[in-house]
Order: structure tokens, then sequence, then C-alpha cells
């Protein structure tokens, strides 16, 4: 590494010098770097050379000067280094500040034939660092266990004080020292448990260790590191245990037991107790059956559990959990089942037999048995009492199932007679000591007209055909929705073969599509128009009537007036004596009348149409 100072001038404006210091060594021990130094001067013109005998000098932070003679073949040229002062590989030393820190000023100056000079000028340069405090690094470890503390140490007469602060950063952490001045390079400590309330919601914590390097009392610097302490998940899981008993009053009355359970029937209460290690809390509790059933309540009830097997689990506040598996002893009960399948004889037989079979729990639950009892009653179908219960003969029991076979009904142990016109509902229900409400299956029994029948011209399907769950009756209906309109030429109501609500729609009108731009058309089953109409004046087209052409005749007079009385005379004027004067004839105005024609009647107002039945479904 170089450090080069900034060009000086001296007495002769083409003469420059500079200095450059190299680091040669750093002694880390004995706190001190290897520097070389050296002056080198240059001329800026060309054509000239420097030269003589003379001094270079060089100083460190303005002390004693170091001397070099100059020769004259030292001669000083245009754009090229001369190096006046050396002190060559052997270097100098200079020693370090406690701490390794080193600020060197370094001046120089030289002399050639007397007008040539330089005055000192110094430069200050910054040696790298010598490290001085010894480095500590750190094992994670477990709270309560050892870590390894290693210190590099870069002097074997430094000693070293260990510090920690926990956690790292906060202002509340835990501060103290784990050894003084030791000289050990390795040392073992045991994290305390104090470190355990800085952290109640993790796992892990960062801890910060000091090392202080003195070399007798001094205290030559301080080194850190990090490491994490962390909390053992297996030594400090919470604890969490629970008590699980069967709280359904039956199943007790017949185990006798409350730490036995009955599948299907048993309701399991939990109530479970959890603490926390080392500061930490709980944050939740949960208890999971085998059978999937699970809750996640300090106590509560899992109703009708279906497997002996809890795992109940505490989490801390830590995140660490700690889950405790339990077995109960179960009771395997199978459950009650009857399937029932009624049938007359033949189809107009009024006897009605049955066959059942079922599965049943055969084992006795601890206390007491399980038993079994079969009854049926009936109604007739549309009908909405019921028989009083009859109870059948006892099954017959093999394992965990059951059966009867070909048993005629008979309520009260009189056989009885079931219309085979009419159809009948049967309820059969099986008891046991679980379902004392019983298991009921209702079958239907139908009238004796066979399911379908058929000829030679004909195939009758004498009961309801259902597809995917809905009869052809509802498959045919859902061609037309309510509100549907359907048109035939044959007058039947379609409610008489298709069901639903129908009524007669549209009579005497034809249909047009609505049209919601035009006020006559803009509603749905608005009405309007009529069969025939009679035209007003306003509404008959703009016409003109033509008269014959015809003439009116006067006949022109000359008439002698004589002399006399004027008021005798037919004559419309009279100027004068007596002569003959021309007569003028008048034609009374009259009004002209033209013929009437037509009758003034309605006319034919309808388009072309055909007749058909429409229908409306309402329902």
């Amino acid at each position: 590494m170089a450090y080069i100072s900034p060009t000086y001038s001296t007495t002769n404006q083409y003469v420059k010098y500079r200095l450059v210091v190299d680091l040669l060594q750093q002694d880390t021990v004995l706190n001190k770097s290897k520097i070389r130094r050296r002056l080198q001067a240059w001329r800026t013109n060309t054509g000239y050379e420097t030269y003589g005998t003379a001094t270079a000098s060089v100083r460190n932070d303005l002390g004693a000067a170091a001397n070099q003679g100059i020769i004259s073949t030292q001669k000083i040229t245009y754009n090229s280094y001369t190096t006046l002062f050396d002190d060559g590989t052997a270097g100098i030393w200079i020693n370090h500040n406690t701490d390794g820190s080193k600020s060197l000023q370094v001046g120089g100056y030289f002399t050639i034939n007397a007008p040539v000079s330089g005055g000192w000028n110094d430069f200050t340069i910054v040696l790298p660092s010598i490290p001085r405090g010894s480095v500590p690094t750190a094992t994670a470890a477990n709270i309560e266990e050892a870590s390894t503390i290693n210190i590099n140490k870069y002097n074997s007469a430094y000693t070293s004080t260990l510090r920690f602060e926990f956690p790292s950063g906060e202002v509340n952490a835990l501060i103290g020292t784990i050894v003084t001045k030791t000289t050990q390079t390795s040392y073992g400590w045991i994290l305390p448990n104090s470190f355990y309330a800085k952290i109640p919601t993790s796992s892990i914590g960062v801890c910060k260790l000091y090392c202080d390097t003195y070399l007798g009392d001094t205290l030559i610097e301080t080194k850190s590191c990090l490491f994490n302490a962390n909390v053992n998940p297996v030594t400090n899981k919470p604890n969490v245990s629970a008590v699980i008993q069967d709280t359904n009053s039956l199943t007790l009355a017949l185990t006798g037991n409350s730490s036995k359970l009955v599948k299907y029937a048993s309701n399991a209460n939990i109530v479970i107790t959890a603490s926390a290690k080392n500061s930490a809390s709980i944050s939740s509790v949960g208890v999971t059956c085998g059978d999937g059933k699970s809750s996640n309540q300090i106590s509560s009830t899992l109703n009708g559990v279906e497997s002996g097997s809890f795992n109940v689990i505490a989490i801390d506040s830590r995140s660490l959990s700690n889950t405790v598996a339990y077995t109960k002893e179960l009771i395997n009960y199978v459950k009650l089942t009857i399937n029932p399948i009624l049938v007359r004889n033949t189809v107009t037989d009024s006897k009605v037999k049955i066959n059942y079979s079922g599965n049943y729990f055969n084992v006795s639950f601890g206390v007491q048995s399980n038993t079994l009892t079969v009854k049926y009653r009936y109604r007739e179908y549309g009908t909405t009492t019921w028989s009083a219960y009859y109870t059948f003969a006892a099954p017959t029991i093999s394992g965990n199932t059951f059966s009867a076979e070909n048993i005629i009904l008979a309520p009260g142990g009189v056989e009885a007679s079931f219309d085979y016109l009419k159809s009948f509902e049967f309820q059969v229900v099986a008891y046991d000591k679980i379902y004392t409400s019983g298991v009921a299956v209702i079958v239907l029994v139908a009238s004796g007209v066979p399911i379908f029948d058929f000829g030679k011209e004909y195939f009758n399907h004498n009961t309801p055909v259902y597809f995917r769950g809905q009869s052809l009756q509802e498959i045919f209906l859902g061609f037309y929705p309510i509100g549907s309109i359907l048109m035939n030429t044959v007058g039947t109501n379609p409610s008489t073969y298709l069901g639903g609500s129908w009524v007669a729609w549209g009579v005497g009108r034809v249909p047009v599509g609505v049209n919601t731009s035009d006020s006559n058309f803009n509603t749905v089953e608005k009405t309007g128009g009529a069969s025939k109409h009679t035209l007003t004046s306003t509404e008959m087209p703009v016409h003109t009537h033509t008269q014959n052409s015809h003439g009116h005749l006067a006949t022109s007079r000359t008439t002698t007036y004589a002399s006399g009385s004027q008021s005798s005379w037919r004559c419309m004027s009279f100027v004068g004596t007596n002569s003959d004067y021309a007569q003028n004839v008048w034609v009374t105005a009259t009004t002209a009348t033209n013929q009437n024609a037509g009758g003034g009647g309605a006319h034919n107002n309808l388009q072309p149409y055909i007749t058909c039945y429409m229908w409306k479904r309402t329902a």
C-alpha cells in the first residue's frame, strides 16, 4: 500500500517534488508498522537538467529529520521521477496508539545548488489499525446449558474479561460479567436460567458477548459477537393432562363405569389441565378423538364418540407444544338396524307377510346385557291414524345379526285381513338398550292391482314410474312450467292427463308477442281490438264528390212600355219616357244535392284465422 503526497514547488518554478510512503509490514504483537519513505523530484520543462550535490531530508510528526546526500549523478529531468531520499526495504518502524490506530504526518524537502530548494512540506496519512482486542466467538446453546466461548488473542500477554447482554439491544436487557481477566482462549459458560424471563414469547433470544482485552490493567480494546440462546423444546414443553369420562346417563347405567365408553352412544367429557414452564404461559389447549371430533376448550364434551383414542395438546406462548395420548376402553357397540320386507301372498290376497333382518349388539355392556324387541303398526294409505303397536315373537339371533321370515301379520294374535283393493303403510320398529325410542322403517304395501298388465293390443303400468326421483307426470309437467300456454284441437282440460291446474285462455282472441315499445302490446295478457268496426267520419279516407254537368235557361224579351203608372209595370228599371227597354230575368239561388250511397254498417275486422283450444297453466 502506497501513500502519495500532493505536488510541492521549489524555488525553481520548473522543479517539483513529492513524498511517497509505502506500508511494508505490520506487527500485531508489538503494535507497530514498518514504512518506507521516498522523496522524488522532476522537471516540468524539456531540454534542461538539474543536478549537483546537496541534501534531501524527511521527518515524521514534525520530529527529527533523516537526511540523505544527493550526488551529481542524480539528475532531475523532464517528466521522470528521480528519487532523492529512500529508506529502502529496511524501512523504519512506527509505533501505533494503544488501540492499534495511527495517524502519521510525513514531511520532506531538498536543496540542490542553492537557488533550487524547497521548504518543509508535510502531509498526513492514516495507517491501517492493528487489531489489538481479542476476538470472541461463541456457540449457540440452550439456556441452562453450556456454550463454548473461544477467544482469539493477538498477544499472549493479554487477558480477557467476558460480559453479556441479553437480549441484545433491548432497553431492559440483562447485563452481567462471565469472567474477569482470564488468560484462557476457550471458556465454557452455562447460560443462566434468568434468560427465560426475557423471552416469554419466543424460543430464541440473541445474546451479545463482549470481550474486554487488557494488557495488565490497561484496557486495550473491546470486541463483541452475537450468538443464539435457545429454549430447549424438550425440557421446556408445557405440562398437560386430562380426565376423560362418560357423562351419558344411559350408557353409564349399562356399563357401570364412567371410564368405559360405548361406541356411538357415550358422551366423553374431557377436562384438561395444562401449565407452562420458565416464564411462558399457556396459549391454547385442545383434544381430538380418534373419530375426528375435537374441541379447543379446557372443559368440553364430545357426543357420540366412535373411538377410545384421544390426543390432548397444550401450546405455550413460545409455541412449544406437548401432546399426551389417552386410550379409553371402548365397547364396540353395533348400531341397531332393521330391514323389513312386506308383501301380499298374491296380488289379490288380503294376507300380508313380512321378512325382516338387521344388526344387533348381542353382547353385555358390563352391568347390563343388551335386549331386542321388534314391533309394528299399520294404517290405511292416505289416512293419518295408526293402529296400536304389536310385538313380534323373538327373532332368530346369530352373532350380531337377527332375522325372521314368512310371518303372516296377525295383530293381537288374530290373522288380519288387509283388503287387497286398498294400500297400507306398515311401520316396523326395533328397540334395544341404546335405541330405547326405536329404529323405525315405514313400508308401503300397495293394493292388489298388478304393477303392470298387458294384452295383444295394450301394455298398462299401474304404479307411478319414476326417473331420477321424478314421476313421469312431474317430468311432463316440467315441459310446461306455470304460465305456459298449451294449444290443441280437443276441448279437454290438460289437468286430466298432465296434472297441474289449467284455465281456458285467450277465448276468441289471437295472441300477439309483447312489444314494450308499442303501447298497444307493452304488457303481457293485455287485450284489445274488435271483430267488427263501424268507421267514424274522421276514420273515412279523404275523397271528392263530383256533380253532373247541367244548365239554367232564361228568355230575354223586349217590351214596349206605354206611358202610365209605373207601379203596374213589371220591369226592373225605368228611365225616361215611353220607349223600348230590355227586361232582366232573375234566377233564384238553390243548394245542389248529391245522392247518398252506402248503408252505414260495421265492416268485418278479422284476419284469416283458424280456431283451437288454448289453456294456461296456473299451478
